[in-house]
């Protein structure tokens, strides 16, 4: 949630609801991270590195797919940014539905 309304607060053209905006998208992202990682540690080693390992792997397809983006316009890039987000959230919520605290899955 944090990283989608930080990604609206970069709408405007200003650099200050920019530097808040992206402020917030890694507030949020590095909160979803440690959160991440803390439940899968529950889950035991094969959790635990499965998920360190898409992390590292999604960063590595993200850092290989952004450069023909980069002379997007800015609301698209934003708009695509915007989607990838409520596709992360969506896919989050459904692998986490059913789980009750404590459980591993």
């Amino acid at each position: 949630m944090g990283v989608g309304v930080g990604l609206l607060l970069q709408i405007p053209d200003h650099p200050l609801p920019i530097l808040i905006g992206f402020a917030l998208m890694m507030a949020g992202l590095f909160t979803a991270q440690a959160v991440g990682g803390g439940v899968s540690g529950q889950g035991g080693s094969g959790v635990s590195g499965s998920y360190v390992a898409a992390f590292y792997l999604g960063g590595t397809l993200a850092g290989l797919v952004y450069p023909p983006f980069l002379h997007t316009p800015p609301l698209a890039s934003l708009a695509l940014a915007l989607g990838v987000t409520a596709l992360a959230f969506g896919l989050a919520v459904r692998a986490t539905q059913g789980l009750a605290p404590g459980s591993t899955g």
